[in-house]
């Protein structure tokens, strides 16, 4: 029997044992959708969690922007004016 991978399974847009993603710069991911559980946790996982506790607190101000991985692994501070893209702009 096949053994099913992570990446297979995990519903997260950004995940991360995705061996085939090239996501630096072209998977975007929206405060709010699932955060991969992939263990250990890297860096840009943990920025996302702190970005939808602030969310589920309604303490995020910008909803409506989107991150990548390069920009949640800039990422130091997550407080609550803290902003993503506009996807607007990538038009």
């Amino acid at each position: 029997m096949e053994k099913i991978k992570h990446w297979q399974r995990c519903e997260a847009p950004i995940c991360a044992g995705d061996p085939n993603s090239n996501f630096p710069k072209e998977v975007i991911w929206y405060p709010g959708e699932a955060v991969c559980v992939k263990s250990p946790s890297t860096h840009w996982q943990r920025v996302q969690r702190r970005l939808n506790r602030l969310l589920r607190k309604s303490l995020l101000k910008h909803l409506w922007t989107y991150y990548t991985v390069e920009m949640l692994e800039k990422r130091q501070l997550v407080r609550l004016g803290t902003r993503g893209r506009n996807p607007n702009s990538r038009l």
